[in-house]
């Protein structure tokens, strides 16, 4: 009886410390979804072309003044620069 006991206040122990990890997890994910949206107003304001590329020159996102200049769509992200379409740059990029 006594094991039974000490079972249950260990995995209350555990329960509150879950409860206390999920409650810090909730917090950096709020705050990251703020700075995304920061990031997010910032980029859509901006009139400058600007693409970002992942680390295999993928499409990460893109402003507005890029998506004008390279035809860029939602769908792009995701896409190797490569296979976008350049004809407005010249070969030079």
């Amino acid at each position: 009886m006594r094991e039974l006991e000490t079972s249950r206040e260990e995995l209350q122990s555990l329960n509150e410390e879950l409860i206390t990890v999920n409650s810090q997890l909730q917090v950096k994910v709020e705050e990251q979804e703020v700075t995304n949206n920061d990031l997010n107003n910032f980029l859509t304001s901006s009139s400058i072309p600007t693409v970002f590329l992942d680390t295999r020159f993928r499409v990460k996102r893109f402003t507005p003044a890029m998506s004008k200049l390279l035809k860029l769509i939602p769908s792009d992200v995701g896409r190797p620069i490569i296979d976008l379409s350049q004809e407005n740059l010249g070969p030079e990029l």
